[in-house]
């Protein structure tokens, strides 16, 4: 087979692996015109179409996967001319989407340090240093999910290996079971969100996408508006399924935030947030928005050290909200509702925000304080898409 000169070969990311390894084992061919989806901080999912030739070679005695991705020179460098450009929101944009190909986008980044325009040279900088950072944070990040996971492990004492039943995705354990109901199964998904410390936020944001029976053929499905997809009745069938689950986890990391020597207007950045100084409060900003449920998953509150000679300042214990609980009641009918199952409303509208201000500093005039300390809450989305067979009764 030809070489086309348009693409590369590179070493495949966790995450690209996992495509790849999904669309090999579902597709006859390699060669393949995918849908995949792209999920915003909020959790919902936006259907993304995006053209891949993917060049699949299994070496046994490597251990490795390589994957051919079309080359995306010319999109790279159109956009990079772009940081110069004489409209913010045009800039604004095509920072935003050299963030998205990543570290992809440094070779033509770097090539534009030399341009003999200054405010492109300027803009450039900035987009590599925030990439830098983003790596950064990612290794951090992961570092947090381990020191979650092992801290729950020593506490609860639970088992690396899953039970019967029970299935990890990432940092989610998925408890799979079915009952029978009239001629069909009451399937029931329980999840256990590994990351969870206590505090409120954190969601896993999944739906059982499609349910095939023995014979590959599609299950009808009928879902109740409350308690649904942790419970759907699958009907006219006695199993076994294959169940397809798609979602997300949503999760916080903790960034312990320090500005020293503070002043209005001073500020730093976390992801995707910048936490700018307005004394006496902080304003925590974000361009593109996050829900306004997420703003009670954030420390509230900030403290703050003050210089000798003035007055102790106010200690706060900051941190999240706190979770709640939801029972479970005996309903009529397949589901779990008193009454039995109601109909499926529409999903209500996502209200966006993009920025919150955080209390704390009343107590002083800010030529008196000596450093901020804020515990901000980064959010996290890492999306799963998996299948399970549900064995029947």
């Amino acid at each position: 087979m030809a070489r086309d000169p348009q693409r590369v070969q590179r070493q495949a990311s966790p995450e690209e692996r996992n495509i790849i390894v999904y669309w090999h084992l579902r597709l006859p061919r390699c060669d393949i015109r995918s849908a995949h989806r792209v999920w915003e901080p909020d959790g919902n999912p936006r259907e993304s179409v995006i053209e891949y030739s993917y060049m699949l070679r299994a070496w046994a005695a490597l251990g490795e996967i390589f994957l051919c991705v079309p080359q995306d020179d010319g999109e790279i460098d159109r956009l990079v001319r772009q940081l110069s450009n004489d409209s913010a929101i045009t800039r604004n944009d095509a920072e935003s989407r050299l963030g998205e190909f990543g570290n992809r986008a440094l070779p033509a980044l770097q090539r534009a340090l030399s341009d003999p325009d200054l405010e492109l040279r300027t803009r450039v900088k900035s987009v590599i240093d925030t990439l830098a950072r983003l790596d950064r944070e990612r290794d951090y990040d992961q570092k947090q999910k381990e020191r979650i996971l092992e801290q729950r492990a020593r506490i609860l004492g639970e088992q690396k290996k899953d039970e019967p039943g029970t299935l990890l995705k990432g940092s989610v354990r998925f408890a799979f079971s079915a009952s029978r109901f009239q001629g069909g199964l009451v399937v029931n998904t329980r999840t256990t969100d590994l990351l969870s410390e206590g505090e409120a936020g954190n969601v896993v944001d999944f739906d059982l996408s499609s349910v095939l029976d023995d014979q590959g053929k599609e299950v009808a499905l009928e879902r109740c508006g409350r308690c649904s997809p942790k419970i759907i009745l699958a009907k006219d069938t006695r199993g076994p399924l294959r169940v397809r689950v798609r979602g997300s986890h949503r999760w916080f990391s903790r960034y312990d935030v320090t500005l020293k020597n503070p002043k209005d207007g001073d500020q730093t950045t976390v992801g995707n947030f910048t936490i700018r100084v307005d004394w006496p409060t902080l304003i925590v900003q974000s361009k593109q928005g996050f829900p306004k449920e997420m703003t009670g998953a954030f420390s509230q509150h900030f403290n703050y050290d003050v210089n000798p000679g003035s007055l102790p300042a106010p200690r706060y214990l900051v941190g999240g909200g706190s979770g709640s609980h939801s029972g479970f009641f005996p309903g009529q009918g397949w589901c779990a509702c008193r009454g039995g199952p109601v109909p499926p409303a529409p999903a209500p509208k996502v209200e966006l925000v993009n920025e919150f201000r955080v209390a704390g500093g009343e107590g002083h005039r800010l030529d008196e304080v000596k450093s901020i300390e804020y515990l901000f809450r980064k959010p996290v989305v890492e999306p799963f898409d998996f299948v399970v067979d549900v064995p029947g009764q």
